[in-house]
């Protein structure tokens, strides 16, 4: 018992080593985003009819780093303030399927290839949402309008949703961003380092830290031909990696050293790229926002678009290793030694991350503990 229990922590620590520097970088990146995107900006371009908005909240949601949990107030302030249907289901999807902190983490768990594909499949995903979800909501893509009357300049309106038209919107502070005024009077460098190893480390820390010991157990207690030997054909696979996502509440971060696990144990990269797609996107939470925001049909499309595109970039995936790798792939977390950086670099990367998730942690906690006033809301990020 002891050995089982020695071999998981040093496979969960190993894990958590090879990441770490990558993670860290992912997390400054993030605060990079937050502080020098402007949310006015963000908001107007989601506001534009037809493909333009959908494809605006494809492309600002793929470096964001808000998970399924944190996307849903900020999705839900757009859609308020401007964006279309279409625009906010894109950014429902694409947003949580990854994020620069993910992406860091696919390049130090899985390869290089992973990393690319992974968000172009969720960009590809957002647009088809977005996009069939106008469609079904008659709002047009390349033609006029139905519900509304054409402007003196021959162009026709566009149907926008609009409750609240402050001009100043600052779309990651709708999610604990922060202490408000005090936040903005810093400096940048610290607004920057205060958002992505702080807020951003709040958001993750208990997905994250699950994470890493969900894959530490796969890695020591399946044997490493467990998927290839129940789930022999890439269909069932990619089929099982599907049911098992959808209803699944994980973050795109967490998500990539469990793939990582799964892929190392026998799991083709296709449909490991199944689960990373499907999970961050889908969960009840966010469903019931798209039914209440978005309505029915925008709902099935939503989920209709995710589990497609979620298959076809599987099979993909895994086609481009057949062509190009002769069905064979080495991922980092398989690689002879488990070393991608040298050990000078790693460890005092990882000692430092884990002491900011410690401290991330503290301070969930601390929120969790603390009463707040009477007459106010709590936090958007601890909403069911």
């Amino acid at each position: 018992m002891s050995g089982l229990l020695w071999n998981f922590v040093r496979a969960a620590v190993g894990i958590f080593t090879e990441a770490a520097p990558y993670l860290l970088l992912g997390f400054i990146l993030a605060g990079f985003v937050h502080v020098f995107l402007p949310g006015r900006r963000v908001a107007r371009s989601l506001g534009q009819c037809g493909w333009r908005g959908v494809f605006w909240a494809s492309v600002i949601g793929i470096p964001l780093p808000l998970c399924s949990c944190s996307v849903i107030p900020v999705a839900t302030a757009l859609r308020r303030r401007g964006a279309t249907k279409g625009a906010t289901a894109s950014f429902l999807i694409s947003t949580p399927e990854t994020g620069l902190d993910s992406i860091s983490a696919s390049y130090a768990l899985l390869d290089p290839v992973m990393t690319v594909f992974r968000p172009l499949a969720a960009f590809v995903s957002a647009m088809v949402g977005g996009l069939i979800v106008d469609w079904i909501e008659h709002v047009p893509i390349l033609g006029a309008l139905r519900k509304a009357g054409r402007q003196p300049n021959g162009r026709y309106a566009c149907p926008i949703h609009v409750e609240n038209s402050q001009p100043d919107f600052d779309f990651t502070a709708a999610c604990c961003a922060g202490d408000g005024g005090n936040e903005l009077r810093r400096s940048w460098h610290w607004r920057v380092l205060s958002f992505g190893c702080r807020d951003v480390m709040r958001d993750v820390v208990w997905s994250l830290l699950a994470g890493f010991l969900v894959s530490g157990v796969i890695t020591v207690l399946l044997p490493e031909d467990f998927f290839a030997r129940n789930f022999g054909g890439e269909f069932a696979a990619i089929a099982v990696m599907l049911g098992v996502g959808m209803p699944l509440y994980v973050c795109a971060t967490a998500s990539t050293p469990v793939a990582a696990a799964m892929i190392a144990k026998g799991l083709s990269p296709g449909a490991a790229l199944v689960f990373l797609l499907a999970g961050p996107a889908t969960n009840l939470a966010t469903m019931l926002v798209v039914r209440r925001q978005l309505g029915w049909r925008s709902l099935a499309a939503y989920l209709g678009s995710i589990a497609g595109v979620a298959v076809i970039a599987g099979l993909a995936l895994n086609g481009v290793y057949h062509a190009w790798f002769g069905g064979h792939w080495q991922m980092r977390l398989q690689a002879a030694g488990g070393e991608f950086l040298p050990a000078w670099v790693s460890w005092p990367c990882s000692a430092l991350l884990g002491m900011l998730l410690l401290w991330a942690a503290a301070g969930k906690l601390r929120e969790r503990w603390r009463k707040p006033p009477r007459g106010t809301d709590k936090c958007a990020c601890e909403q069911p």
